[in-house]
């Protein structure tokens, strides 16, 4: 099938695409002199990083009993809150968010993609646009970060969709988000956002300041004490939160 699409439209035709496994083939066509000409082809394969954040707390809303009720037919309605277009963190959460729920053997439906620029207001934005597009159908909202997912709360409050001080299992679809921000932590202990993945910047600092260390004074990588993936990259989990991480013991 030949879409003609601008050069930035097709990401969420990809991410769909991608989902159930069609292969895509993408041709750039340029204008020289009145002639339309193909200058590039690119063919779109789904390469999966296990290590970005925020697949992880996947794993726990899809094993939660009372969610997997409501995914009664092993598909997961999905909306995607985005954080930038073609930001690397963005682009890895977004994709590995879709390929996670497939290892856990659910499909996926992609309903919707809306870039929200990792901020409040536009997550509020991005949220009433999905929202007014496809309703009751949504089953889960993945936010890039927890920003985006408090601006979509803020919609869904206001418009009477979120009942503040409502176990989160009697919303009517989950909320996940990623950076576990104070701001986040509240809203995951008042049941409106479902969970966050801890993005632990003093573990990243005391990665960063280890490898300066080493570098400066020419250190043997021999006892290096972080894990060097492709001898460039150092990856720092993180932890999962939701509301029985958040609970006081009495």
């Amino acid at each position: 099938m030949d879409v003609p699409l601008s050069s930035r439209s097709p990401r969420e035709i990809c991410h769909i695409c991608l989902c159930y496994d069609i292969p895509i083939r993408i041709d750039v066509i340029a204008v020289r002199n009145g002639i339309r000409e193909i200058v590039e082809i690119l063919v779109v394969q789904n390469v999966i990083d296990q290590r970005q954040y925020g697949v992880r707390l996947l794993d726990g809303v899809v094993v939660d009993c009372s969610i997997e009720q409501a995914l009664f037919d092993g598909v997961v309605q999905l909306v995607i809150l985005k954080g930038e277009q073609g930001h690397q963190d963005a682009e890895k959460r977004t994709d590995n968010c879709v390929a996670r729920l497939k290892e856990l053997g659910f499909g996926v439906a992609v309903l919707g993609i809306e870039v929200a620029d990792w901020n409040r207001r536009d997550g509020y934005e991005a949220m009433r646009r999905l929202y007014e597009l496809h309703g009751d159908s949504i089953e889960l909202v993945f936010s890039n970060n927890d920003d985006m997912a408090l601006g979509a709360i803020d919609y869904l409050v206001d418009n009477g969709v979120f009942i503040k001080d409502e176990p989160i299992h009697d919303q009517p679809f989950v909320i996940v988000g990623v950076d576990g921000t104070a701001v986040g932590l509240e809203a995951i202990e008042k049941g409106l956002l479902y969970g966050t993945v801890n993005n632990d910047s003093v573990k990243q600092s005391e990665a960063i300041l280890t490898l300066a260390d080493y570098i400066l004074n020419g250190k043997s990588f021999d006892d290096f004490p972080y894990e060097l993936t492709n001898n460039h990259y150092i990856y720092i989990g993180g932890d999962i939160i939701t509301q029985a991480d958040l609970a006081t013991p009495p």
